[in-house]
């Protein structure tokens, strides 16, 4: 059976304009919003590696070879989206008034993808009796005034 793994937690933007950290350098190449095989480096709107402004940038990536933890910063709060290995990628959708931060274990349509195409972008294939264990934590804490 073709296995992965992901949670696809949202936040209220709420007030003030939160910043989002992600540590990877590639995104997922997308056509019509299904990912294409191709990786491109983050640039511009897609770079969001030293922790920008959300803002009005409209995203739907799956950014790949990410280093744990997606930091999410809000004047009065911090969270830490953190995960381990096997989970290698986080997708980060940002519509109106929310966003998400998706921790996952294998690229954007994996599952759909046949033998080693699947296998290269994280689906794990599992025999009887096997198993597929990824942990996430999302831990916060408020930034000292002062």
């Amino acid at each position: 059976m073709p296995a992965a793994l992901g949670w696809h937690p949202w936040f209220l933007r709420g007030q003030g304009d939160p910043r989002l950290r992600v540590r990877s350098d590639a995104v997922l190449v997308t056509q019509a919003m299904i990912p294409t095989g191709e990786v491109a480096s983050v640039a511009g709107k897609t770079d969001l590696r030293r922790g920008p402004a959300l803002g009005s940038r409209r995203l739907d990536h799956a950014y790949v070879n990410v280093g744990s933890p997606a930091t999410i910063s809000w004047p009065d709060l911090e969270l830490a989206v953190e995960f381990e290995p096997p989970v290698s990628v986080v997708t980060v959708f940002t519509p109106l008034g929310a966003f998400c931060v998706e921790p996952q274990t294998a690229r954007a349509n994996a599952l759909g993808l046949a033998g080693a195409a699947g296998r290269a972008a994280g689906a794990v294939v599992l025999e009887a009796g096997e198993s597929l264990t990824a942990t996430m934590r999302i831990a916060w804490r408020v930034p000292a005034v002062g």
